[in-house]
């Protein structure tokens, strides 16, 4: 029994502990920054500004096959030049996911390209040129 007290005397001063250590504020940033969310449930892309002043979206856009339906955007890659952005789309069961290319700039889709099923991440891989052999 006496046990039991110490186990939870001991729990109570560490939760208490913890409890007692100052949390250090963050500094907001100095500079602002632009990220692209993906919302599967809207169907939407947005692009989130955060910085100094805090965080708000600046514009968002809609992408995917209905904003009802359960398939929807899961993943957002830019590219270097940040023109475009490549959204990869879930498929339902055996359909299909897709990739959609939108253009940045008119933010509209560009064209869609077929994948497998299940689309969910994405990454833009930038590819050197290679070396010709002389």
């Amino acid at each position: 029994m006496k046990l039991k007290v110490k186990l939870k005397l001991a729990l109570l001063v560490i939760t208490l502990t913890v409890l007692a250590t100052p949390v250090l504020a963050q500094r907001p940033p100095d500079q602002d920054y632009l990220v692209y969310v993906v919302s599967e449930s809207s169907d939407k892309v947005s692009l989130i500004r955060f910085g100094p002043q805090g965080a708000r979206v600046e514009t968002s856009f809609e992408t995917g096959v209905m904003p009802t339906d359960v398939d929807g955007p899961h993943g957002v890659a830019v590219s270097p030049d940040n023109r475009y952005a490549f959204v990869s789309v879930e498929g339902i069961g055996s359909e299909p996911g897709t990739v959609e290319i939108i253009d940045l700039e008119a933010l509209k889709t560009i064209t869609t390209v077929d994948v497998a099923p299940q689309a969910a991440g994405i990454d833009f891989w930038k590819m050197e040129k290679a070396e010709s052999k002389q």
